[in-house]
C-alpha cells in the first residue's frame, strides 16, 4: 500500500486520484518514425518518452510506450496547394493527440460521429514533422532568411534581400519565364556555367556573349584557311 493511501487526509486522497486521472490524458509528445505510408500519408511512430508502470507492491518501472499507428501526417496546405517532403524511418516528429476519436473522420472525411467514446487516447495521434532533439539540430540555419534545405545544408533555396538564391543544381522541366512587374519578359543574368545534356537551344531574340566557341573554335578569333588574301569577302556560311 502506498504511503498516501495510509494517510487519513481527504485532500491528499483527492490529489492522488486527480493525478491518476491526469496521467491518462495524452496531449502531445515527441516520437520517432518507424515507418511511413506515402499513399495514405500516415506514420507508425514510437513515442520517445517512456511511460511509468506501478506494480502492486508500489514499485515503479519505466517502460516503452506502444507504437502509435495510422497517424495522419500534418503537411502545410491550403487553397488546393500543399508542401510535402520525404519522411524517413528515424525522423523525429511531434505526436499530437486529438481529444476525441478520429477513426470515422479519418476513414470518411467530413463531419462524423465518434466511432468510440474515448478521449485523449494514444490511438488518435497526428504527426507533425519538424522538432529536433539537441544532438540532431542542423547547423548553419539562417537567422534572417527563409530556407528550404536539406539537413546538412548542401542544397538550399533561400530568400535574399532582392529575391531567391539556389545552392545546388536547378532543373527546369517545363519552361522558364522571367517577367517584370508589368508582365513583360525581362532579361536575367547567369554568372555561372550553363550545361545542357541533350536537346537544343532556340531563341527568337538576339544572343550576346563575350565568347562563343564550337568544336573548340572561337568565333571571334578564328581564321579561314585555303583562301587568297585580298579586298574581297568570303561567302556566306554553308548550311
Amino acid at each position: 500500500m502506498l504511503q498516501e493511501e495510509r494517510l487519513n487526509d481527504p485532500e491528499t486522497s483527492l490529489r492522488v486520484a486527480l493525478d491518476g486521472w491526469q496521467a491518462k490524458i495524452w496531449t502531445a509528445m515527441p516520437g520517432k518514425v518507424q515507418s511511413y505510408n506515402a499513399e495514405k500519408m500516415t506514420c507508425e511512430v514510437q513515442p520517445t518518452i517512456k511511460g511509468r508502470q506501478r506494480a502492486p507492491d508500489g514499485k515503479i518501472t519505466d517502460i516503452e510506450m506502444p507504437l502509435c499507428v495510422d497517424c495522419p501526417v500534418v503537411f502545410p496546405k491550403g487553397g488546393g496547394w500543399l508542401l510535402t517532403f520525404p519522411i524517413a524511418e528515424g525522423d523525429e516528429v511531434l505526436l499530437v493527440f486529438a481529444n476525441r476519436c478520429i477513426d470515422a473522420w479519418w476513414e470518411s472525411g467530413g463531419i462524423q460521429k465518434q466511432a468510440q467514446l474515448r478521449m485523449h487516447d494514444l490511438s488518435d495521434g497526428f504527426v507533425i514533422p519538424g522538432p529536433f532533439s539537441t544532438p540532431r539540430v542542423p547547423t548553419d540555419v539562417s537567422t534572417d532568411q527563409v530556407e528550404l534545405r536539406n539537413t546538412d545544408g548542401t542544397i538550399k533555396l533561400s530568400t535574399t534581400a532582392t529575391g531567391f538564391k539556389v545552392k545546388g543544381t536547378l532543373e527546369v522541366t517545363e519552361g522558364l519565364n522571367v517577367l517584370n512587374e508589368g508582365g513583360a519578359a525581362d532579361p536575367f543574368q547567369i554568372t555561372g556555367n550553363i550545361k545542357q545534356i541533350g536537346g537544343g537551344f532556340e531563341t527568337d531574340g538576339a544572343v550576346s556573349a563575350a565568347t562563343v566557341s564550337a568544336g573548340g573554335v572561337d568565333l571571334a578569333t578564328h581564321h579561314h584557311g585555303g583562301v587568297t588574301t585580298g579586298g574581297g569577302n568570303t561567302g556566306p556560311a554553308l548550311p
